[in-house]
């Protein structure tokens, strides 16, 4: 089987090239996303504001301590 070293090196130059495009629009990606909170704590919020409803208690607003 013949290989064409130019074709071959084309090609692995743009498959580098669409990795590094991917890695950067991630990297874009992450950075408007923010830090963001942890699942886990959202859910216990979401379960305890629904335990307060369930419960008849007035809702107040809560304010998160972030570790």
């Amino acid at each position: 089987m013949l290989v064409n070293l130019a074709l071959l090196d084309m090609y692995v130059k743009d498959h580098f090239a669409e990795l590094q495009r991917e890695i950067e629009h991630d990297r874009l990606v992450d950075l408007a996303l923010g830090p963001g909170r942890p699942f886990r704590v959202r859910l216990a919020e979401w379960l305890h504001a629904a335990a307060e409803r369930i419960e008849g208690s007035p809702r107040r607003s809560v304010v998160g301590a972030e570790a």
